[in-house]
């Protein structure tokens, strides 16, 4: 889990990774304009591919921090059958979840 101000990311990605700040300041001339759409594109189809975490933040050691959290329950919910099986999980029961609205 990454805790930020978008600032501080922002600031981070320009000085570890500038190819990418240069790459999406080339879209301002065109917002707002019938190209926008086209330089958007462009940009991130001609941006060079990065991976976050190695990238960026693996090279400011110095500004990251670490704290200790207390036990969570992590968990995907990219579709319904996710959510409802983490409400069974953790044992919660919404009051707008019918046992009616369960997935077979």
């Amino acid at each position: 889990m990454v805790v930020a101000k978008a600032q501080a990311l922002l600031r981070a990605g320009q000085v570890q990774f500038p190819e990418v700040s240069e790459r999406v300041a080339r879209i301002a001339p065109f917002a707002g304009t019938e190209e926008e759409a086209w330089a958007i594109h462009q940009a991130y189809a001609l941006m060079p591919r990065a991976n976050f975490s190695r990238a960026i933040l693996e090279s400011c050691p110095a500004a990251l921090a670490v704290s200790e959290l207390p036990p969570l329950t992590w968990s995907d919910l990219r579709t319904p059958r996710r959510v409802f099986d983490l409400l069974t999980r953790v044992q919660i029961r919404p009051p707008w979840l019918q046992a009616s609205d369960l997935p077979a």
